[in-house]
């Protein structure tokens, strides 16, 4: 990709990810007891997680980030994605 106006710029180290994350928590019913045992997870209800794409463009000197993603909850899936921007490298 090459932009010349204003300033001449070519991108390229162009990229993509796709991303998926899924979990949950829990609490212990007394904490301050070492053989307490964690609440069951008793459906699918109990997890959350995201699903998601993004771009990456190498600048040189770091890594510019663009990436939408979508709450999953219940089983259900957002309707709307939140966007989320970023300048740095992965770690």
């Amino acid at each position: 990709l090459a932009i010349g106006w204003p300033v001449p710029m070519t991108f390229r180290h162009i990229g993509g990810a796709l991303v998926a994350d899924v979990g949950t928590a829990f609490e212990v019913a007394d904490s301050s007891d070492p053989e307490a045992v964690p609440n069951r997870l008793d459906s699918l209800n109990d997890f959350v997680g995201g699903i998601g794409f993004g771009t990456r463009v190498h600048l040189g000197i770091f890594i510019l980030r663009m990436d939408a993603a979508w709450r999953m909850a219940n089983q259900r899936i957002a309707r709307q994605p939140r966007y989320y921007w970023s300048i740095g490298a992965g770690f």
